[in-house]
């Protein structure tokens, strides 16, 4: 089979990259239900629930690099479309007649700031994750020290008319 250019293989590639981090973003949803149930029936603190609460942070990390890999590419794709002329993309923008591109206007719709925005909220559920962590790690330290009883010495005056 012949090679059909770079559009096809830049589609094909930004598809790839888009699903692959849809998939990893609904694993950490799983995982994090998961976690979320564990927790609540726990009665102690355990620092496996640190290790899960930073792998949900990271892979909700990669997965919004590759939703940001998909839109990059979708951005060479459609470039590519409408400024490079290709003979194996016979139907692409640039080949269209010279009406159909003066009187065409190619919209992405709401669908466009719908990635952007769930893009932008996979890195902010990221870093939270990852942040939470730290904070749940120095309450975890904070509540181990404070069941420490402290007695603090009971200072008395020494005479009683140095008022």
């Amino acid at each position: 089979m012949q090679n059909m250019g770079i559009i096809p293989d830049l589609r094909v590639a930004a598809f790839s990259t888009h699903l692959g981090g849809v998939i990893i973003a609904g694993l950490a949803l799983i995982c994090s239900v998961v976690l979320l149930a564990i927790w609540l029936r726990a009665e102690a603190v355990s620092n496996a629930y640190r290790e899960m609460r930073m792998a949900l942070g990271a892979f909700l990390l990669i997965s919004g690099l590759l939703e940001q890999v998909a839109i990059l590419l979708f951005h060479v794709e459609q470039f590519e479309d409408k400024w490079g002329k290709s003979s194996s993309l016979p139907y692409g923008f640039n080949n269209w007649d010279e009406a159909q591109k003066t009187t065409t206007r190619i919209t992405f719709g709401w669908s466009y700031a719908l990635l952007w925005v769930s893009t932008i909220l996979t890195f902010i559920s990221g870093w939270i994750m990852l942040g939470s962590t730290c904070c749940w790690t120095r309450e975890y330290v904070d509540t181990e020290t404070s069941d420490i009883s402290f007695s603090l010495p009971r200072l008395d005056r020494l005479s009683k008319d140095s008022d």
